[in-house]
């Protein structure tokens, strides 16, 4: 998970669909990327979902958000609201897959290069995670979608674009 957690981002039902697998809190931690410290509210459903010693929160720089995009699972992005999203673009760019709620315009923005799920339904995450986790012929599909969707999206496309649409005003 990469970003604040405030209650639109939905960073509750994450932990909700990681408490509910046996299979992923056996094999996984859970890195929350960003966003500082947990609240009061998060610290106390982390604490009672059991789940105090595998959920981890660290800031860092760049360079190690790109280390974490490399070696994780899955990029979760449960955001019941977005206004574009990047951090999915930028895992897709790193070859992680993502797992995305199918709310607001992620499903546009991220077409074919991520998992979606309901974002209101803890269980239909974890049908993503374990997917992703299990399935290597679906991981890597979605790891290959991915980065040909993020390839879209260059700081020269953007420019070239606006570029056009000054010139046709």
């Amino acid at each position: 998970y990469v970003g604040s957690r405030m209650a639109y981002k939905n960073f509750a039902v994450l932990l909700n669909a990681f408490a509910q697998s046996d299979a992923l809190k056996s094999r996984f931690d859970l890195l929350a990327f960003g966003g500082g410290p947990y609240s009061e509210s998060e610290k106390s459903q982390i604490n009672a979902l059991g789940l105090t010693s595998l959920v981890k929160q660290t800031n860092g720089s760049d360079i190690e958000l790109a280390k974490a995009y490399r070696l994780a699972a899955a990029l979760v992005y449960p955001s019941l609201y977005e206004g574009f999203g990047f951090p999915p673009l930028e895992a897709m760019s790193y070859n992680c897959p993502v797992i995305a709620s199918n709310a607001s315009c992620l499903p546009e923005v991220l077409a074919d290069g991520a998992c979606f799920f309901n974002p209101l339904e803890a269980e239909d995450l974890v049908g993503c995670l374990l997917k992703i986790v299990d399935d290597d012929s679906f991981r890597g599909q979605m790891i290959a979608e991915g980065s040909q969707r993020a390839a879209l999206f260059t700081w020269r496309a953007a420019a070239t674009q606006t570029q056009q649409v000054y010139r046709s005003l």
